[in-house]
């Protein structure tokens, strides 16, 4: 199910929501967020046998037989070549963070009320955020109040006054960010890519020590990059295939406990 909306006032564009309706009977639904500019690929059988599986192409085969998916793009200009699948930052140029924030929630709402309209009740939700995707879940804190669980895989939290990008200049103080995932008290996971060069481990750590969640986890993938697509430097499945496998298995245990 794919549908485009207006949601925040950036660009003269649509928002792009994808809602993947999953193979089982189930409340479960995952919010399923890139990390900066990282534009959703729909999942298409043809394109993605012949051209290989994106990263959250193969998260959503993976999690169908056990929720819904959603995913959001949030881009104003067209996000990829349809020749070359390239992605396009500029897509994002001159977008801040509270607009990116709109777009988010606006968007994952009218997902809830499309899958209540074809019979979802009572949704158990699950946020599972790479990197940027995972500092846009503590700018969203009515939202992960509601949720299960939330998985974030080499998040930061710190702002850098000196980018020329405005989604990470523009962000809330921290103590802003954190009281977010302060509050929460559902299931809480975060996973470190060992040798992750791209946002510093004291910024990941920062998030996981203000966690209030019942129960918090901190996991380190040894020899994973900040992508979670390498291992010890060389082009790896390991990573991902190891992250998948411990999201789902949050997902299943969420339902053994009480929140």
């Amino acid at each position: 199910m794919k549908e485009k909306l207006k949601t925040s006032d950036f660009g003269m564009g649509l928002t792009e929501l994808y809602i993947y309706e999953s193979t089982s009977k189930t409340n479960k639904v995952i919010l399923l967020l890139k990390g900066i500019y990282g534009y959703h690929f729909e999942l298409d059988d043809f394109k993605t046998d012949l051209l290989g599986l994106k990263w959250d192409q193969s998260f959503i085969r993976y999690f169908l037989p056990y929720a819904h998916v959603v995913c959001v793009n949030t881009s104003r200009l067209d996000g990829y070549d349809q020749n070359i699948f390239s992605q396009r930052q500029d897509s994002f140029e001159g977008k801040d963070y509270s607009q990116e924030i709109d777009d988010i929630k606006i968007a994952f709402n009218r997902a809830l009320k499309l899958l209540s309209n074809n019979g979802l009740t009572n949704p158990k939700i699950h946020l599972m955020g790479k990197s940027f995707g995972g500092t846009v879940f503590l700018g969203m804190p009515e939202v992960v109040q509601k949720s299960t669980s939330i998985s974030m895989f080499g998040s930061g939290c710190g702002r850098d006054e000196n980018t020329k990008r405005p989604l990470l200049r523009t962000l809330p103080d921290e103590e802003i960010l954190l009281k977010t995932i302060k509050d929460y008290r559902g299931l809480f996971s975060f996973y470190h890519g060992e040798l992750d060069e791209i946002v510093p481990i004291e910024s990941q750590e920062k998030i996981v020590k203000a966690s209030g969640a019942k129960l918090t986890s901190f996991i380190t993938i040894k020899g994973a990059d900040h992508e979670f697509e390498k291992m010890y430097g060389k082009e790896s499945l390991e990573p991902g295939t190891l992250l998948r496998k411990m999201l789902l298995n949050n997902i299943l245990f969420s339902d053994n406990i009480k929140l």
